[in-house]
């Protein structure tokens, strides 16, 4: 096997293993809205891994609404989408981070992929910006869960 086909073979089972967490996220998420609440069935060990799935989806979410609204918090709703479809390519494409935040936070040669991340900004959000910006990466990421458990379930 040449270097060029080991490349692409740990490339297919590091994206198998993105879609297999992910795949995970989203039954326990759904676990989390149906219940609204851990179950107590739950060991203190699920319940952690649960705490720990949950955080990690806030901070992602966190990462790209701040993606979302610094690139494109004045345009409309589709701009934003725009803004969130080129972050997702990019985690999915494996030429760059493979996380939301890891993207966002990304600098090649020195340059940050987001322009907005290496310059100063203004800590004073519009409100109604600011949360259609979280409403559309809290989309976003949804459609990859979903996305990604229906690859796993084929």
């Amino acid at each position: 096997m040449g270097l060029a086909a080991s490349a692409a073979s740990l490339t297919g089972e590091k994206m198998q293993l993105k879609k297999n967490i992910t795949a995970v996220m989203l039954v326990v998420f759904s676990i989390l809205a149906v219940n609204s609440y851990l179950p107590a069935a739950y060991s203190h060990a699920q319940a952690q891994i649960a705490r720990e799935i949950g955080e990690t989806y806030n901070k992602e979410v966190s990462c790209l609404a701040e993606n979302i609204y610094y690139e494109a918090g004045k345009e409309s709703y589709e701009g934003k989408l725009a803004v969130a479809q080129v972050t997702m390519n990019r985690v999915n494409s494996g030429r760059f981070a493979d996380t939301v935040c890891g993207v966002v936070k990304q600098k090649i040669n020195g340059i940050c992929q987001f322009s907005w991340y290496c310059m100063p900004v203004h800590s004073n959000k519009n409100k109604y910006d600011w949360e259609e910006s979280v409403y559309v990466a809290r989309k976003a990421l949804e459609q990859a869960i979903f996305h990604a458990a229906l690859e796993i379930g084929r």
